[in-house]
């Protein structure tokens, strides 16, 4: 959900002066306590898990869901319940301590990354899970990177402390060293015989105590079980289950690393330094005061919380909850939003009014009853039912016809309700994640504003947009058999409802084989698709070997010229186009640059070519000579289409098909000698023959694909 570079600085320099950055009438109690986060890890860290725990204890689920019984409320697919992983991002809402936390449970595969990539871009914060016995993995150091090219405060929860060779220290280590980041822990663990049984929370001076039976997990009652709160900074010893060594043990651990909380904080925050300054002994510290503290340096990123439980166990997820209520941010506290609130607010003195809608569509999803279904997320303003929506995309005008507030695979509707009479939770406005029928046109990553805003944005770019929500390139492909022609039509609408809810699948028609081509992210990721068409759609298809994505690019220079004829209304219309092909190793550096992960997306040139700017653009170079502008003379809707045969001849390479990259196109000679205008779709046509034939002529070879590949081992399987 980044805006483009240069609509941010323009935004920026334009609401530095202005006092409704931070909107003060705006500041509502139910906007304050609103909440979107999400969990995200390295798979089997126990994300689902926690996330079902959430549910329970917040008292939106009857019952606890177990990820190896099946019957989790978050992985409510068959493919997820039979195997055990999240394949899609679930969405729901609970209530805790008064706030309203909108939960987005990611996946935690390779495979599945886009999933996590439309989930970040919606999120205000991220809680970012790891397995206390393996601390920080492989997709942990990939999804860290994707937090913090979001800019989204996150923290960090060492789940599976329960584990014989589970390690804080560990954790904490490879936090630092993989993750280049220093993590502030506000708990230790307690164990009596190796086995977890609680947690002193060095922000109040607590030692918490769960009186669960490690054995019966089924059968806890929320309103009966309460955790079991005894203060460590107090002289006296009232615990019953601790003997006065281990009180003691505790106490004198729980002042050592608070003590290094503190100054760990002071040294970030000079209002706490200050308070601590003023105080006799360090542990006098109001707690108050450091979950300000805490909470202010999450919010700037400086430092990273960290937190430890047994989710499994049931250990840890009510402190984690209270932490996501203090530590993470509300909507406006985010500067994306900020800047989104600012534009679109036309309405300041009622800033929740409908004209003021700004919103983003995230996720598609085709529902049994329901139908289609678009998730948003508000950013300004609000929506109700029967609103027309413009959007900026598309340019076009859409109506909602329903809205749906999601819980996993169930959908609570929103009636048209009297605001006034309404509760918090019927009132759809900035912060809300939300799912709404009757949007057909509207795709993943499309701009959603009020009716009102619709204008020409040729000609205007005032309005900014998200920069849509990056999907990956696919690694694997391979063809798609249907079992009879009668159910060649049901295919083709079950492929474009996959494809719209996942656009990181990719589907192609082989014009000479004549076959179906779908392409993903990999084997996993074929397989699960597949296995919906079958069950979902009824269709019983079979793949052919699975293939690995090749790319084509060229070796040598050639230019070639092009005339074509076209006869309209009885009157002959010409064209001539000259272009040259060339290899040029920056683009190719550039595409190798893409699709390898860097080892910090922070560290790219700000000045990099904008997301919204059309990649044909970027390998099209028009060559001016002193007697003659050639710029001059393309009009803007002939270089349009240009552009556009220029992409399509790049899609399909002359070896076999594959796309074509690391070329440079120069457009050396362009004209027109017609009574009536050239279509768009005839210079698009006549540009893409011109490509694809200088492309044979210039020794094309093929690519191999290559990979990045960190592997992770135990220190002591190394050597």
């Amino acid at each position: 959900m980044l805006l483009p570079n240069s609509v941010m600085r323009k935004l920026s320099s334009t609401i530095k002066f202005n006092r409704h950055v931070f909107p003060r009438n705006l500041s509502s109690e139910s906007t304050k306590r609103i909440r979107n986060i999400g969990l995200v890890a390295h798979i089997d860290a126990g994300k689902t898990t926690t996330t079902e725990r959430m549910l329970y204890y917040s008292g939106s689920s009857r019952q606890i869901g177990e990820v190896h019984h099946g019957d989790t409320v978050m992985d409510f697919m068959e493919q997820e319940r039979e195997r055990g992983i999240t394949i899609t991002m679930a969405a729901a809402t609970i209530e805790w301590l008064k706030h309203h936390i909108n939960i987005i449970d990611t996946p935690g595969h390779v495979d599945f990354t886009f999933e996590v990539e439309r989930s970040l871009s919606v999120l205000d914060g991220a809680v970012i899970v790891l397995d206390s016995a393996a601390g920080v993995q492989a997709q942990t150091i990939k999804i860290w990177r994707q937090v913090r090219r979001f800019n989204i405060p996150g923290l960090f929860y060492a789940n599976k402390m329960d584990k014989t060779n589970a390690s804080l220290d560990r954790c904490i280590q490879s936090l630092r060293q993989k993750l280049q980041i220093e993590p502030l822990l506000l708990q230790l663990p307690v164990r009596k015989q190796g086995i977890l049984t609680g947690i002193i929370d060095l922000i109040n001076g607590n030692y918490l105590q769960w009186p669960l039976d490690h054995h019966d997990r089924l059968d806890i009652d929320r309103n009966t079980v309460q955790i079991e709160k005894h203060s460590l900074l107090s002289n006296q010893f009232p615990i019953k289950s601790l003997t006065s060594d281990e009180y003691q043990r505790y106490r004198d651990e729980m002042y050592r690393e608070r003590e290094c909380l503190i100054s760990k904080l002071s040294d970030h925050d000079d209002t706490l330094a200050d308070h601590v300054l003023s105080l006799d002994q360090i542990h006098k510290v109001d707690p108050i005061e450091l979950i300000k503290s805490i909470r202010k340096l999450c919010l700037q990123r400086q430092l990273c919380p960290l937190l430890i439980g047994s989710s499994y166990r049931n250990i840890g997820v009510q402190p984690l909850l209270d932490a996501i209520c203090d530590y993470l941010p509300e909507p406006m506290e985010t500067r994306t939003n900020q800047i989104l609130y600012e534009h679109y607010t036309k309405n300041h003195i009622k800033p929740t009014s409908i004209e003021n809608l700004c919103a983003l569509a995230f996720k598609i999803h085709y529902h049994q009853r329901l139908g289609l279904l678009t998730y948003l997320r508000i950013y300004s303003g609000s929506l109700t039912t029967g609103m027309n929506v413009y959007n900026i995309n598309r340019q076009s005008m859409e109506k909602i016809a329903k809205i749906y507030r999601p819980f996993a695979d169930h959908f609570r509707e929103i009636t048209a309700t009297d605001h006034q009479h309404s509760k918090i939770n019927n009132v759809i406005t900035i912060g809300d994640i939300i799912a709404v029928s009757g949007l057909s046109h509207t795709i993943t990553g499309d701009t959603l504003v009020h009716s009102s805003n619709e204008i020409n944005h040729d000609n205007d770019e005032s309005m900014p947009m998200f920069a849509g929500i990056e999907i990956p390139e696919p690694v694997y492909y391979c063809s798609l058999e249907c079992p009879s022609v009668s159910k060649f039509k049901q295919l083709e609408i079950a492929l474009h409802h996959l494809q719209r809810e996942d656009p990181s699948l990719h589907v192609s028609h082989d014009s000479n084989s004549q076959q179906i081509i779908i392409k993903g992210m990999g084997e996993l990721h074929i397989e699960i698709i597949k296995d919906r068409i079958r069950r979902e759609y009824g269709i019983q298809v079979e793949t052919g070997p699975l293939q690995v994505s090749y790319r084509e690019t060229i070796t040598k220079n050639h230019r070639k010229t092009m005339e074509q004829t076209k006869v309209i209304g009885g009157h002959s219309n010409q064209m001539k186009i000259s272009c040259e092909v060339r290899p040029k190793l920056s683009l190719l550096d550039k595409h190798l640059s893409e699709n390898i992960e860097q080892q910090d997306s922070n560290e790219q040139d700000s000045n990099e070519i904008d997301h919204m700017k059309r990649k044909s653009e970027t390998i099209v170079k028009i060559v001016n000579s002193k007697d003659y502008n050639l710029t001059s003379q393309i009009r803007p809707w002939q270089l349009k289409a240009i552009y556009s045969g220029v992409s399509k001849a790049m899609e399909y390479g002359p070896l076999f098909s594959f796309p074509v990259v690391g070329v440079q196109v120069f457009l050396h000679e362009f004209q027109t000698n017609s009574s009536s205008p050239l279509s768009a779709p005839f210079i698009t046509n006549v540009t893409s023959q011109c490509i694809l034939q200088a492309l044979r002529q210039s020794e094309p070879i093929l690519m191999e694909p290559i990979m990045l590949v960190e592997i992770i081992t135990p220190e002591k399987f190394i050597g």
